[in-house]
């Protein structure tokens, strides 16, 4: 009689955990979806439509298409740290991490009219691409976080 009162006092303790787990991941995701999430965030919709760049939080910066006024379709994941676009083109620079070095950065690109995403990409592969693309690397304007969230 005891095993099987600890045996469901387990299944139930297990059950609970699992509901605490799923109800909290719920929640924090309708609230970064309702664009709840704190008071340092920021959207940069300078970019060509519908596209913008979120900071969710300290960590969290990515390229996003939009699909809604407070939701949106992750195209480029944490951390981007700087980009540069004009009407056709936009270039993100991502970082595995805020701290990484920037060496450590990958690139890609989104063709605005097609949706087409290319990357990740090293520095000679985004030369070699925005050289295909009539676009002279030396030349872009990339605007890192600072400079992003003037544009908000």
């Amino acid at each position: 009689m005891m095993k099987k009162a600890l045996k469901t006092l387990l299944i139930l303790a297990i059950s609970l955990a699992l509901l605490y787990g799923v109800f909290l991941w719920g929640f924090v995701s309708f609230l970064r979806a309702a664009g709840l999430g704190g008071a340092g965030d920021w959207a940069c919709d300078s970019l060509p439509d519908p596209y913008e760049i979120w900071h969710i939080n300290g960590a969290t910066v990515v390229l996003v298409e939009r699909d809604g006024p407070s939701s949106g379709r992750d195209i480029v994941g944490s951390f981007v740290w700087k980009a540069a676009w004009d009407e056709d083109l936009i270039l993100a620079a991502q970082k595995p991490r805020r701290d990484s070095p920037d060496t450590e950065s990958v690139f890609y690109a989104v063709d605005v009219d097609s949706g087409e995403v290319f990357g990740p990409m090293d520095e000679a592969a985004l030369e070699t691409f925005c050289t295909e693309h009539r676009r002279n690397v030396a030349n872009l304007s990339w605007l890192t976080l600072k400079e992003l969230e003037k544009h908000y």
